[in-house]
């Protein structure tokens, strides 16, 4: 890929399967963002409140680590997100504005679908 962020999270995932002795098969397949149905809700569009799952016991020990999905962002968490997107894009995505590029294939952003047989 042409996105360095996406070549990142796959030498980890490989990486990481051979640190593990994985013998198998993988395959990679790009999925547009119109065919992706994660695709909204990492961009926090969430469906009708009576399709979500119901609430899960959360851990206490990851409770510091959790969002709730449903309640704004408080000043801190805004401010998290913030730093990791820029720790992580490379540049500041205050403006809402899209970071991946528009590859010659027209998707102009893509999720990877890694499944192991």
């Amino acid at each position: 890929s042409r996105n360095s962020a996406v070549n990142g999270i796959f030498k980890l995932a490989l990486d990481f399967l051979e640190s593990v002795g994985f013998v198998g098969c993988i395959h990679c397949e790009y999925v547009p963002s119109g065919a992706n149905p994660a695709d909204a809700p990492s961009r926090g569009v969430y469906p009708p409140h009576n399709l979500l799952l119901p609430p899960i016991d959360i851990p206490a020990v990851l409770i510091p680590f959790v969002v709730d999905a449903l309640s704004p962002l408080t000043s801190g968490e805004l401010s998290t997100a913030d730093i990791e997107c820029v720790e992580t894009c490379g540049e500041d995505d205050s403006d809402g504005g899209e970071d991946a590029a528009v590859g010659d294939d027209g998707l102009d952003e893509f999720s990877v679908l890694v499944s192991a047989i």
